[in-house]
């Protein structure tokens, strides 16, 4: 019996010995998940600052976009402007080279007549 009370207060020791090794176990398990989890979020919180430093960027990027879109369309709106002009001076232009030249064939046509009345061919 006494070998038997002795066999059973050791394995009674070792019990709690097996308890608090799986305790262990698991603490250690624990403790390691809560290091990949705060690894992960360490992670994850690059990524987060990457990707708004990327927008941030391509904010920028539009801006810049838009800017040079009004830029152009006010470019646009004054070259529109300055050609309508350039048509105006040009149908000017022609009227006043036929005025002109009506008037040079007008001079030309009196100064024949004058010669020609001065030679005599109307008589």
């Amino acid at each position: 019996f006494k070998i038997n009370q002795m066999y059973g207060q050791k394995q009674d020791l070792q019990r709690p010995l097996l308890v608090n090794d799986v305790d262990e176990a698991i603490i250690r398990e624990r403790n390691s998940e809560v290091h990949r989890v705060g690894k992960e979020l360490e992670d994850l919180r690059e990524v987060m600052n990457d990707v708004s430093a990327l927008i941030g960027e391509q904010g920028q990027d539009l801006k810049h976009i838009e800017t040079n879109v009004s830029t152009g369309e006010a470019n646009t709106a004054i070259a529109t402007q300055e050609l309508r002009k350039a048509s105006e001076y040009q149908s000017s232009r022609r009227k006043k080279i036929a005025i002109i030249i009506v008037i040079i064939i007008v001079i030309l046509a009196g100064v024949g007549l004058i010669i020609a009345w001065q030679l005599g061919a109307f008589r």
